[in-house]
């Protein structure tokens, strides 16, 4: 019996029996004690404006496989299966709590919000869209690839900034 084991295990190769072992306990070919059992997000995305806290009018909309998804930052919470936000830290030294109120910008921009920053988890699989909205900056729209190593899934964290002059060929 310990011969055909051998063989067997000769014959798979060791990266073949982690990854079936990998369905059960998220093992690393090199390894297996370096794998996590926590699920993590797929994405951890913080959203930012660059001229101090977001507008009041901030509003996510998460496109997936399954589905869409809304946040908006001006109305009550409301459950949600995929996108989790939270007032995240300041990137501009002030703090989430400056700018309480705000003041209406020009040309009728929305009043800024307590908030300096969202951290939001999204907890889809594979790809996914996400368009951000707020005050008078022009809508951010990011595609959104998820990750993986030997592990499994791994979280991607992006950090995208309302108003930010995009530096791509197009100017964008």
């Amino acid at each position: 019996m310990g011969t055909a084991y051998a063989t067997v295990v000769g014959w798979l190769g060791p990266q073949v029996l982690c990854l079936i072992g990998g369905l059960l306990f998220a093992c690393n070919p090199t390894d297996p004690s370096e794998c996590s059992l926590e699920v993590q997000p797929t994405f951890e995305v913080t959203v930012r404006a660059v001229d101090g806290p977001l507008p009041a009018d901030t509003q996510l909309t998460l496109q997936y496989g399954g589905g869409m998804e809304m946040f908006a930052l001006d109305e009550p919470p409301t459950e949600h299966s995929v996108m989790f936000c939270n007032a995240g830290p300041s990137a501009h030294g002030f703090g989430g709590a400056a700018g309480a109120g705000g003041a209406a910008g020009a040309g009728g921009a929305a009043p800024d919000s307590a908030i300096d920053a969202l951290v939001c988890e999204l907890w889809v699989e594979g790809a996914a869209t996400l368009s951000i909205t707020g005050g008078s900056y022009p809508e951010l729209l990011k595609e959104l690839q998820g990750e993986s190593n030997e592990c499994g899934p791994e979280t991607v964290e992006e950090e995208l900034i309302l108003g930010e002059v995009s530096t791509n060929a197009d100017g964008d």
